[in-house]
């Protein structure tokens, strides 16, 4: 196995990729990245795809899909690292619906630009995070959260639509069918809250959903989590407005999102069951538990130079 490995999701952006796999491998080629390409062939075998070429002893992964493929890969590269294995490199070319992480970092959806910045090979060291819904843990490098955020992408992803649209549709559907605000206990580090909650979100990137943009100000080597917090009983009248400014990234002074940075975050929902999410793939549909916290694991990001 060559030190590099392409990881190529067939099955992105709804089975219509936008690069087709033969044109990944020759524009990596004509860049003089020699590469070993796999291509998983069922739901769930990427974490061991990357996990068993980790371990063989592949330096570099391209993940080439969206950002479920991008957290599918994170999820195998920890659990080498956690066998003992050496820390690849992971480097990003995004083809998938989403591709919010890659946007977050600079990385282009344009196959020339970002295998250019493979090539180049600047790599920050960033923050991991780990989410349990009180059946199973995942690693996430993006966000993750409850509520009709991931309520939206459960219907986004049902749709027939691709990219924006499909969030858009996702939103409207959110809102008829989920717009529910159980009463939750939630402990964000040291501070404990008792309210009803509309959306609970814990990012480490900057932006969800296709650029719904909860955390601006995101950092990822601080340590810490994101956390934005939307309830209190809204009517759908008081939380719709303020969509645009959320896809601005203009939150810092708007009084509907209740922002924190904190390492952890726990909650126990105590009216309905809620869809979790993390990085834009559904958890689980009946969420009563949920904690998400960074973890000492890192990984080392190629990003653009002026990242």
């Amino acid at each position: 196995m060559t030190k590099t490995v392409v990881l190529y999701n067939r099955h992105a952006l709804k089975r219509r990729p936008r690069h087709r796999i033969d044109d990944v491998a020759d524009a990596l080629r004509a860049a003089g990245i020699d590469h070993t390409l796999i291509s998983p062939t069922k739901s769930g075998e990427t974490v061991e795809l990357i996990e068993l070429a980790i371990l063989k002893g592949a330096e570099r992964i391209i993940s080439t899909g969206g950002d479920g493929t991008v957290n599918e890969v994170v999820n195998g590269i920890v659990r080498a690292q956690r066998r003992g294995a050496a820390r690849p490199k992971l480097a990003i070319l995004p083809n998938g619906r989403g591709n919010d992480f890659g946007a977050a970092v600079g990385i282009s959806q344009d196959l020339k630009r970002s295998i250019a910045v493979i090539g180049a090979g600047a790599v920050k060291t960033v923050d991991v995070g780990k989410v349990c819904d009180g059946l199973s843990e995942r690693y996430f490098i993006n966000g993750t959260g409850v509520g009709i955020d991931a309520a939206i992408n459960y219907w986004a992803t049902l749709s027939k639509l691709n990219g924006f649209p499909s969030y858009a549709w996702g939103l409207l559907k959110a809102i008829f069918l989920n717009y529910d605000q159980p009463r939750m206990k939630i402990r964000i580090d040291g501070l404990e809250l008792d309210k009803p909650v509309l959306l609970l979100v814990a990012m480490n990137g900057r932006q969800e959903g296709g650029g719904f943009k909860l955390a601006p100000d995101f950092d990822l080597q601080d340590g810490l989590l994101n956390i934005s917090l939307i309830g209190d009983g809204l009517p759908v009248g008081k939380v719709l407005p303020i969509v645009p400014a959320i896809l601005k990234g203009q939150v810092e002074n708007c009084p509907v999102i209740h922002r924190y940075k904190a390492r952890k975050l726990e909650a126990e929902v105590l009216g309905r069951a809620l869809i979790g999410q993390a990085d834009g793939e559904v958890l689980n549909t009946q969420i009563r538990t949920f904690r998400a916290e960074i973890v000492p694991d890192t990984i080392d990001l190629i990003v653009p130079r002026e990242a």
